[in-house]
């Protein structure tokens, strides 16, 4: 996010500011935002009267614990704090669907078509870790700093060395969903 943010508005956002943090905070909360999605989708699409009204009550005590969670972390961690606080609501609301969906389906077996395998979530483990080092070694303003000081002014050679570790990182997560996930690729 360094990089996209010091491509997109300087140096002096992708350095001087939060804005990269924020901006990694929010690609994770994507992933709650999907999940929470598609979950509730099939809750408002099957659930009855009842049911909606026992989860506009639940969203309604989220909401209140959502502010004050809001107010806390965004006062200990600034933007960021506000963006985990979305992603505990984000969670709450999704952990509910799936409580629903087991009562609908009289099963929690359905989780198992859903999650992904362990060596999946293992690859995205690797290419995120893979790409976080790469970005605080070839796009922070430190490693920034020891290029030049080695008198590699160019900045295209780092920005070049991370750009190919991230689509190293994409390789080994579609390479290993593609092999770990076919029976679920196969239904789509």
């Amino acid at each position: 996010s360094t990089l996209f943010i010091r491509i997109l508005y300087g140096t002096k956002w992708a350095f001087e500011t939060r804005a990269p943090e924020a901006l990694s905070a929010y690609f994770v909360y994507l992933v709650f935002m999907a999940l929470n999605g598609v979950s509730e989708a099939f809750l408002n699409a099957t659930a009855t009267s009842r049911h909606l009204q026992r989860y506009s009550l639940y969203t309604s005590i989220l909401s209140v614990a959502y502010l004050a969670g809001s107010f806390v972390l965004a006062g200990k961690l600034g933007s960021v704090g506000l963006v985990l606080a979305n992603c505990i609501n984000m969670a709450a609301r999704f952990l509910y669907c799936c409580w629903y969906i087991s009562v609908v389906l009289h099963s929690r077996l359905w989780l198992n078509r859903v999650l992904l395998r362990s060596r999946s979530i293992a690859a995205l483990v690797i290419a995120s870790a893979l790409s976080g080092i790469s970005s605080l070694r070839f796009t922070s303003v430190t490693s920034t700093l020891e290029w030049e000081a080695h008198g590699l002014t160019h900045v295209f050679r780092p920005i070049s060395i991370h750009i190919c570790a991230g689509a190293a990182s994409v390789a080994l997560v579609v390479g290993t969903l593609y092999t770990s996930e076919a029976d679920f690729l196969n239904d789509l």
